[in-house]
């Protein structure tokens, strides 16, 4: 018998749009008002990969999209379900059985366009029908739209496609940013100072970043954050950090800034961060940049 008692979120949350943080909120909700443990239960592989044979393009990982569902909402109980053949051609009835007996479903939501079980035949219609005979609770999440279109993965997913990266962080961003907003408050005392070099040793630059602890200084997200500040800071000609933080953000596609790109780390490693300073250095010769981390003394290093 399983011990733990759930409400799940079902889906498979590529990219954390409006509409899936309908979902969460919902099963934050019932799980305090219902005692259950709010849970979120996804597959590591996108169904229609297997299906159709061809890679679907993600937006998120595996990996980042549980550390986005943890800091963002705070649900500790992300499960990931290895999806095969077996899981392909399980009957949709079957499927939700499955959830009750191996997680302790006592309450499941879905969004209006779930579709799950053999060949898609599974709706959130029949997911509503089997859930009241087996006497457990069902919310199926109404549609959700911004600016008049619903708002989806699938959606998200063309944008970035065809190239409209601005529209698609401003789906993705709509919680990260409420979220980051208020990290961005907290105070940002710890971090590293990265030393990046150009081919050739033509430019080097030295760049300060902050977090709110040491921990996250030794994050390899942080880190490589960070190592893209360089790449940015040694091709930057901003006269000061207002009009660094203005520039267009070289792995942004044109659409984001500095700015933007800090604020959407911040949202996914859940504490505030700054880009404090850089210094860029011309025509160096190898040692002499070394000197300089050197002499840098308590800032830390990468």
């Amino acid at each position: 018998m399983v011990e733990k008692k759930r409400v799940i979120a079902l889906g498979f949350f590529d990219g954390i749009h409006i509409g899936h943080s309908a979902l969460m909120r919902k099963v934050l909700e019932i799980g305090v008002g219902s005692e259950l443990i709010p849970s979120v239960i996804t597959f590591d592989m996108h169904p229609l990969s297997l299906v159709s044979g061809k890679t679907v393009q993600l937006i998120n990982s595996p990996e980042d999209r549980a550390g986005l569902i943890h800091r963002l909402f705070g649900i500790e109980d992300i499960i990931f379900l290895h999806f095969d053949r077996a899981t392909a051609s399980m009957p949709w009835d079957k499927f939700i059985g499955h959830l009750v007996d191996e997680f302790g479903a006592l309450h499941l939501i879905a969004g209006h366009d779930f579709r799950f079980g053999n060949g898609g035949t599974g709706n959130s219609e029949l997911l509503d029908k089997k859930c009241r005979e087996l006497s457990i609770g069902c919310t199926i999440i109404a549609e959700v739209t911004y600016d008049g279109v619903t708002s989806s993965s699938t959606y998200i997913r063309k944008l970035i496609s065809d190239g409209d990266m601005e529209r698609a962080n401003e789906i993705l961003r709509e919680k990260g940013l409420a979220a980051a907003a208020k990290k961005a408050g907290r105070i940002a005392s710890e971090g590293i100072v990265h030393a990046y070099m150009t081919d050739g040793n033509t430019v080097g630059v030295l760049v300060e970043v902050n977090s709110e602890t040491d921990f996250v200084a030794k994050n390899k997200d942080f880190q490589a954050f960070v190592q893209a500040v360089a790449v940015q800071a040694a091709a930057s000609k901003a006269a000061d950090m207002d009009a660094f933080y203005a520039e267009a953000w070289q792995g942004g596609g044109g659409s984001l800034t500095v700015r933007d790109a800090l604020v959407n780390k911040i949202s996914v490693i859940g504490e505030n961060l700054n880009i404090r300073r850089f210094e860029r250095f011309e025509r160096l010769e190898p040692r002499a940049l070394v000197t300089d981390i050197y002499r840098g003394g308590g800032g830390g290093g990468s």
